[in-house]
């Protein structure tokens, strides 16, 4: 597939620098699926696979693009877009791609026309069905430049992840397996350079089946992680090279629509020139389908892990994203998710809280440990018929970001918090069977103890969208 692609994307030579970038971009989200489109018309996987596509035209009206305190810029931006959702399983391949291009007109010229990606793709190659397989993935996101300053658009990039690595599943009678999985993670950056790096790593697990339900194990992980670049560090310029070894115990139990995973042991980080940490890794999951059309699920972590890791293509809003440069942290926190219809309203909740202590802070900082934050979240989106083809929708969100050690500009500095908040709402009409307008008001505001960072916006915003079902 690198090769294809290598050889299509010379070919635009002539082009301008901008274009034949914007045409590669697209070609690098799209060519593995239409890859995947060949293998369906050749190997029966067409009538197993489903579809999703959506054509969008937003016109957007904000009254301060940049979220700069004070009076800001306004701007009327018309903004096309399109999506992809393929899904297919079959005995010889699992493929899972998921696909957004939405391009940015600045009508007022605030800021330069933008096109923003996001991707997930997911090929798992059943070589030997239940024996040996082969999994590749790419997730293409778009993450913050500098994580505790608003999304706007000069603090956007480009982040990739692509992983590909076999596995190897080994039956040992009915009741036992060891699964051995290997591959390497290359990691990279629009422009935060420091998190360029690639990966080797490997796991080893035992799973023993007490019962239909009940699953024990024990497993081992190994990374290898070597950066492109020297980075800047309290110690000077050194190697953030590490390797990071875990150990822990498994557990699985499953009951009708319920469903418990544990997992419990430690983790080992041993750098080439920093100072190595340990700590516990721990686990929990409870999954719960109320319903074929509702679920609920509570999560527990008390982990190191990273930013490769969280990378996926979905975009950040806000000042929620994760710094790319620091890449380990430790995250301790706890989740709950909830899906489906409450009386008539079709509901998706999130609520969380979480600790984030970043391991090394691969910059050298004013403060030592100026990422580290306690955050909690709350993100409610809500649909509710109110006509035949009438539906009121709404999405509320709040974030509180409180570090603990970042300091506020200023003669009197003190210790860092911001809050942010989402107020949007309106009305969605099915003007055709796939035809769809969206009306929509908000406001977006940013209540912080930083003069810098206290910031909001008025939102308008109406969208025609053509879908495929």
């Amino acid at each position: 597939m690198t090769i294809l692609m290598t050889i299509i994307s010379s070919s635009f030579c002539f082009l301008p620098s901008n274009i034949r970038l914007l045409l590669q971009r697209v070609l690098k989200l799209y060519l593995p699926s239409c890859a995947v489109a060949i293998l369906a018309g050749t190997g029966g996987i067409v009538h197993a696979a489903e579809v999703t596509w959506e054509l969008g035209l937003d016109t957007r009206y904000t009254d301060n693009i940049n979220m700069i305190p004070g009076d800001g810029l306004d701007e009327l931006s018309v903004v096309p877009s399109a999506s992809l959702i393929f899904e297919s399983d079959t005995p010889r391949l699992y493929a899972n791609l998921e696909g957004l291009v939405r391009h940015y007109n600045y009508t007022k010229d605030t800021n330069s026309n933008e096109t923003q990606y996001f991707g997930d793709i997911v090929l798992d190659f059943h070589l030997v069905p239940d024996l040996i397989s082969w999994r590749i993935e790419d997730h293409l996101s778009n993450e913050p430049i500098v994580s505790d300053a608003p999304d706007v658009p000069d603090n956007r990039q480009d982040v990739n992840v692509f992983f590909t690595g076999p596995e190897f599943t080994f039956r040992m009678g009915q009741r036992n397996r060891i699964d051995l999985v290997g591959g390497v993670i290359r990691t990279s950056a629009e422009e935060t350079s420091e998190f360029d790096s690639d990966r080797n790593i490997g796991r080893l697990a035992y799973v023993h089946s007490v019962s239909n339900r009940f699953d024990l194990g024990l497993s081992g992980e190994w990374e290898d992680v070597e950066f492109d670049e020297l980075v800047d560090s309290p110690l000077g310029i050194v190697s953030g090279d590490y390797d990071r070894t875990d150990a822990y115990a498994t557990a699985s139990f499953r009951r009708g629509s319920n469903t418990l995973e544990l997992e419990a042991g430690a983790s080992d980080l041993d750098y080439e020139e920093l100072p190595d940490d340990d700590g516990e890794r721990i686990f929990a999951r409870f999954h719960r389908e109320v319903s074929e059309l509702a679920e609920w699920e509570l999560a527990y972590r008390d982990m190191f892990t990273d930013a490769s890791r969280t990378v996926s293509g979905q975009p950040n809003l806000g000042l929620g994203g994760i710094n790319v440069s620091a890449d380990v942290y430790r995250l301790e926190g706890l989740q709950f998710t909830y899906s489906g219809p409450v009386s008539t309203a079709a509901v998706e909740l999130t609520a969380a809280a979480r600790e984030e202590k970043y391991v090394q802070d691969l910059e050298v900082l004013e403060t030592e440990g100026a990422e580290d934050r306690d955050v909690n979240e709350v993100s409610l989106d809500i649909n509710i018929p109110v006509a035949p083809r009438i539906g009121w929708i709404s999405t509320i969100s709040w974030a509180e970001f409180d570090y603990e050690n970042l300091l506020t500009e200023g003669p009197a500095p003190e210790l860092r918090k911001d809050e942010e908040y989402w107020l949007v709402t309106g009305i969605e009409y099915q003007m055709r069977r796939r035809l769809q307008l969206r009306a929509q008001v908000g406001r977006h505001i940013i209540d912080s103890n930083n003069s810098l960072t206290n910031a909001d916006e008025n939102l308008v915003t109406v969208s025609l969208i053509w879908l495929n079902r």
